[in-house]
């Protein structure tokens, strides 16, 4: 994989997280010297952009402080919906059922 250089200067990183369980990706607010205001942005080990691989270095050596833990998203209305149906159906459920 060709590693693009934009030569995009971090100032600071802000608000780590990590984005998924499997500790993948970790959102993040940053600001970048040429944009006036942070902004929200993901980063992971296997990105094409040189910023955003140096950004994953010093996120994960601590430079920014702590990565907070993964938290999962509570489920949705439809989610929990479908979840109780397939208690009642003992696993057997579609939605031509409903």
């Amino acid at each position: 994989m060709e590693i693009k250089n934009l030569d995009w200067k971090i100032e600071s990183a802000k608000e780590l997280k990590w984005a998924n369980a499997e500790k993948t990706r970790i959102d993040c607010v940053v600001k970048f010297e040429h944009f006036d205001e942070e902004i929200p942005f993901t980063i992971n080990p296997n990105d094409s952009y040189q910023h955003s691989l140096d950004l994953w270095a010093a996120a994960t050596a601590g430079e920014y402080g702590a990565v907070a833990d993964y938290v999962t998203p509570p489920k949705s209305d439809f989610d929990a919906l479908m979840e109780n149906y397939q208690n009642q159906f003992g696993g057997n459920f579609s939605l031509d059922k409903i």
